[in-house]
């Protein structure tokens, strides 16, 4: 083997391992950093459209967030064990909520003496999935997993709905576009576009702080 065949081989191997270094020197987060980095709109990952009153917020969300939740349930000692196990079902999502408002009141709240009022009930709590298509720059369209409407008890600015995606068309993509067909509000169709760049870039959370 040529000291220049060596050479180019040495200089691929260094690249390799530092690109593998900076991966796994991801920075993690507290809990309270991890959020205020998600509601950060320089880093992309939240959107804003106020159409014809109606306030429309999207908002990427941390699987390890969840994660963190239900590790809460179990004691110190099984806590390391589930980690992992939990990491691994979590990770395989990818987690957006879409809020509604008007007037700073969440959208319930603002339509609760008018005939949409019911309507938008049942819409928000059972129907969300007909109003939802999440797409890649390259045409392909994600599963829609689930989606629950969150309770905020008449307390937010907001009602919202989380989406829970099946994220593996994700890698192979630049951006996602996910539209929200006109389901009463006078809005017409909105959409939002989401760089998978800044998705895959969120840092993990700090499990141990």
């Amino acid at each position: 083997m040529s000291i220049q065949t060596s050479k180019k081989k040495y200089l691929i191997y260094s690249i390799i391992g530092m690109v593998l270094f900076a991966f796994g020197c991801k920075k993690k987060l507290t809990r309270e950093e991890l959020i205020s980095y998600l509601n950060e709109p320089m880093n992309g990952l939240v959107k804003e459209k106020v159409i014809n009153g109606v306030d429309i917020q999207l908002q990427v969300k941390h699987p390890d967030l969840y994660v963190d939740q239900h590790l809460k349930a179990f004691p110190d000692s099984l806590r390391e064990t589930k980690l992992y196990e939990l990491k691994k079902q979590y990770e395989e999502n990818l987690y957006l909520q879409l809020s509604l408002g008007i007037n700073n009141n969440e959208i319930l709240k603002a339509l609760v003496n008018t005939p949409q009022y019911t309507t938008m009930v049942n819409r928000l709590s059972f129907g969300m999935r007909d109003f939802v298509v999440l797409t890649t720059n390259n045409k392909d369209t994600l599963l829609l997993k689930s989606c629950t409407y969150v309770p905020t008890y008449g307390m937010a600015k907001h009602n919202s709905v989380l989406f829970v995606f099946d994220e593996q068309k994700i890698a192979q993509a630049e951006s996602l576009k996910f539209r929200i067909k006109e389901m009463g509000l006078e809005t017409g169709e909105v959409s939002f576009k989401l760089k998978t760049k800044d998705i895959k870039s969120i840092p993990n959370l700090n499990f141990n702080k």
